[in-house]
């Protein structure tokens, strides 16, 4: 990334510029294909930081409920016949379940149960101080409440910033209300946000088309959810494979 590049554009993530330099950012985003890619690789780099951090949080969890269990020691052991019988029935079973599963059909609703991951939210831009922005405490208040699961209270901050100059506030925002709308059992909802959006945008296109296909995976509508994956195939570094996967699957 050039150096000019690097400076503008932690600039604008970490929102220190003001309206007017805003604004002239992202007219430069438009002309300059080079400016353009660097924005998108810088944001992708800081979604899989959060998604990393995450990932490390839940096995740091697991490990000590892990040793937790390793602490409390039994009291007795069964390694009678009784017992030996009756785990290799549970084995039969296990085996049994799993041929069974294997030689079902994938459902497009199971397909989507599979795939389907929240969206990772940026905060970065904003605090939760009204002194600051206010603009920018509401798009973070909506994050911490969209990450918390707290969907209500979310999708009623994040309706406030729909139409917002800015990708992150409009184009995020949307992107959120309709995975809010999946969570919910929603299907039809969060298509009609979706179908709304530019699949060409700047740094969600492959993201919107994603959920698209995931949408339409819920709605066990098969062709359209080809139809909007297939693409992601050779385009996508982050969703490709998956979107093979599920094609392969259908």
């Amino acid at each position: 990334m050039k150096p000019e590049y690097e400076a503008k554009i932690s600039s604008y993530l970490d929102n220190k510029m003001n309206d007017q330099e805003r604004q002239a950012f992202e007219e430069a985003c438009q002309k300059d294909t080079a400016l353009k890619e660097a924005l998108k690789l810088e944001l992708k780099a800081r979604m899989a930081i959060q998604v990393y951090a995450r990932k490390e949080r839940q096995t740091f969890y697991e490990k000590t409920a892990l040793f937790d269990q390793v602490e409390k020691k039994s009291q007795s052991v069964f390694l009678g016949k009784p017992f030996k019988m009756a785990a290799s029935v549970l084995v039969i079973c296990a085996i049994g379940y799993i041929v069974y599963q294997y030689a079902q059909p994938v459902s497009p609703q199971k397909t989507f149960e599979k795939q389907f991951r929240l969206y990772v939210v940026p905060t970065e831009r904003g605090q939760l101080s009204d002194s600051i922005n206010p603009v920018d405490s509401l798009w973070y208040a909506a994050s911490l409440f969209y990450q918390k699961q707290e969907w209500e209270r979310s999708e009623r901050l994040l309706l406030h910033l729909k139409g917002q100059e800015g990708f992150m506030f409009n184009d995020v925002s949307q992107l959120m209300l309709a995975n809010i709308a999946l969570e919910q059992d929603q299907p039809k909802k969060a298509l009609e946000i979706l179908l709304q959006m530019e699949r060409n945008n700047l740094t969600l296109g492959f993201d919107i088309s994603w959920y698209l296909g995931l949408t339409y995976l819920k709605l066990e509508d098969k062709a359209s959810a080809i139809e909007v994956l297939t693409p992601l195939i050779k385009k996508s570094k982050v969703y490709g494979q998956r979107a093979k996967d599920i094609i392969d699957q259908l």
